[in-house]
């Protein structure tokens, strides 16, 4: 008797657990990236013009790199490192081979990350959370083609692959600094 006391107290546990529901916290969210489950990491979130939010963001990636760029395939997550970056007409831009997979998952969905570690003793790195919005303007190919003229060897009529251009729209960056972690919209 006690046994079957003891299984229907256990199995009333269970349902009332999953019957809680979830409450879906509103922004900032509560994540950690600093100490993962720890949670003894210090966020805090800052407010810049966006001329000055826009150059912190470019400031930090001149610093570092490869960018590793997250896009969704259906629904898998898709990562790869990609090597430029562009800060013009003040946006923060990423460039991909129009012929990748990754430009075509941009297409379908535009919520993509990009994460870079620095390359200054320091370590800290950026997490910047968006959505990528094409530019597909001549002004802007020649612009990246300037930064970078390699590029142009793959990217070219004869090749036949042209150069996928995007900016960051309603841009979140997170950089960390020391123990803790700044978070600002750009």
């Amino acid at each position: 008797m006690k046994k079957l006391s003891f299984v229907t107290l256990a199995i009333a546990i269970v349902i009332s657990a999953t019957s809680c529901t979830h409450v879906r916290q509103s922004w900032p969210r509560s994540l950690d990236a600093v100490s993962g489950a720890t949670r003894s990491g210090k966020f805090k979130t800052e407010r810049y013009k966006k001329v000055d939010a826009v150059n912190k963001v470019a400031d930090f990636l001149e610093k570092s790199g490869p960018y590793f760029f997250a896009t969704a395939d259906k629904d898998q997550p898709r990562v790869r490192p990609i090597g430029i970056f562009l800060k013009h007409n003040n946006r923060i831009y990423f460039h991909i081979g129009k012929q990748k997979d990754s430009y075509r998952q941009i297409l379908l969905n535009p919520n993509v990350e990009l994460v870079s570690i620095s390359k200054e003793k320091d370590g800290g790195w950026i997490r910047i959370t968006g959505r990528a919005v094409p530019d597909n303007s001549e002004e802007l190919n020649k612009a990246v083609f300037e930064k970078a003229p390699g590029l142009q060897k793959m990217y070219n009529e004869e090749t036949g692959f042209s150069l996928g251009h995007f900016y960051i729209q309603n841009g979140t960056a997170e950089i960390s600094v020391g123990d803790g972690v700044i978070r600002f919209e750009f």
